[in-house]
């Protein structure tokens, strides 16, 4: 299930009307009255339902409209309101996947623990660092890549282009399990709520509470991050 997503180019509708607002409480004057709960609207079911041992990891793309999903079965794809399987290379072992990331092209990135594979009209391109425990991953173009997790017992960012990797450590004893581009910056989030903003060549880290931070992403010039215990961080610009 997922939300009911907007077409695209669809156009714009006027807003509903607001509904009358009516909160009861049976607090005494004087007492700290509840917030009214948070009301969300009813999922909505876009296609049926795929294979059995297919979805243990799934990802809709930023417009919500295209997803990969992928398990012990292999992979599929959901575009224009049905799944569909899609090959995997003979090297790419569909348990071993973790998640996904896309590009801004249509690019499409499958990593598992310790391998990242880049989907081609060619084929899958594996993408390797030595050491390196892989957590989250961003993509800027087929070509360039960041990886975030853990090396030899520190969080590290890593950025994979043709010239080479870029190992950011960004601190001992933790992982970093996230990564997302932010204007000209990557910011990457980990364990025990570090925060981490990677531009130029060079990082700058940040600690946002106790709590670790499992995803984050874009929101207008910075980013959310949400982790353990309810956590959730906003940034409004990454420094």
């Amino acid at each position: 299930i997922a939300p009911s997503w907007p077409a695209r180019n669809a156009p714009a509708k006027a807003p509903p009307e607001p509904a009358p607002r009516s909160v009861r409480t049976t607090a005494a004057r004087g007492q700290r009255q509840k917030r009214p709960a948070i009301v969300i609207e009813p999922f909505v079911a876009i296609a049926p339902p795929i294979a059995i041992g297919i979805a243990a990891v799934a990802r809709f793309d930023e417009t919500g409209a295209p997803a990969f999903a992928v398990g012990p079965a292999g992979l599929a794809r959901f575009r224009d309101g049905a799944w569909s399987e899609r090959p995997l290379a003979p090297q790419v072992a569909p348990a071993a996947i973790r998640g996904f990331a896309y590009g801004p092209s249509g690019e499409v990135l499958l990593f598992g623990d310790e391998i990242a594979w880049m989907r081609t009209a060619a084929g899958y391109l594996p993408i390797r660092v030595e050491g390196l425990a892989i957590r989250g991953a961003h993509v800027d173009h087929a070509s360039h890549v960041a990886l975030a997790g853990s090396m030899n017992g520190e969080g590290v960012v890593v950025e994979h282009t043709p010239s080479g990797d870029a190992i950011h450590v960004i601190g001992r004893g933790l992982t970093m399990n996230a990564v997302t581009r932010v204007g000209a910056a990557l910011v990457a989030c980990g364990d025990r709520g570090a925060l981490c903003a990677i531009s130029g060549g060079r990082g700058t880290a940040h600690a946002a509470g106790r709590y670790s931070l499992r995803e984050l992403s874009p929101l207008g010039a910075g980013f959310v991050a949400v982790g353990d215990g309810g956590a959730l961080v906003l940034c409004d610009a990454p420094t």
